[in-house]
């Protein structure tokens, strides 16, 4: 396979000439696809040429995939503890990162030269590619935290202008932990946030003290 570089229809993620992982849809490889995304409720229209990730394809079109998306669609949204509710007030999905729930910085990324990081959502299948790799991670926090925020979003994220981190996404639909400095980030800010509450503490503790000096 030759040429420039081009996006898989199903993920929206570069496949590189010469990939070995991808493949190009044949007339049935079509139909397939195009079928599928009718089972989803997608809007994919695939066609003979197009280029797709093979593991995507295997993936997209998987039967009990596609039911298990239909099952998770049609059970009432489970009731999150107070602590993922907290989390859920304060995210934007026209301003912060589905997956991070930190600010994407489009203006700031392109001045560093790294515009590529910055992505806003392009296709309906965004959403459930987002959904398979939450089933894919199992029960694991990031997972879950990122599951409330899908239920919470009624629309499909291109509709809804979603945006995200390309390597918070990456990292999370290949099983990985968050990325390292937005991880920094969300610990320095509950560390920031865990202080008053500490300083509080200290000074009751003191004043307790004095009811013991002669």
């Amino acid at each position: 396979m030759s040429g420039s570089n081009r996006l898989c229809i199903l993920c929206q993620q570069d496949i590189l000439s010469d990939d070995d992982t991808s493949v190009v849809l044949t007339a049935k490889g079509a139909l397939s696809v195009s079928t599928a995304s009718k089972d989803r409720g997608d809007q994919i229209a695939a066609e003979p040429g197009q280029i797709v990730h093979k593991a995507c394809r295997k993936d997209y079109c998987r039967q009990s995939t596609i039911y298990s998306l239909k099952r998770t669609s049609e059970e009432p949204i489970p009731n999150e503890t107070p602590r993922k509710l907290r989390s859920q007030d304060f995210f934007n999905v026209q301003v912060c990162c589905i997956f991070c729930n930190y600010e994407v910085g489009f203006e700031k990324s392109i001045r560093k030269g790294a515009n590529g990081e910055c992505v806003k959502a392009a296709t309906t299948e965004l959403r459930h590619s987002v959904l398979r790799a939450c089933e894919s991670r199992g029960k694991d926090n990031w997972a879950t935290t990122v599951l409330g925020r899908m239920n919470c979003i009624l629309s499909d994220l291109h509709a809804a202008d979603a945006v995200y981190h390309k390597s918070c996404y990456v990292s999370f639909k290949t099983n990985k932990s968050m990325p390292k400095r937005y991880k920094e980030e969300k610990e320095n800010d509950s560390a920031k946030a865990g202080r008053p509450a500490e300083t509080k503490k200290r000074e009751a503790f003191e004043k307790s003290l004095e009811h013991f000096k002669v």
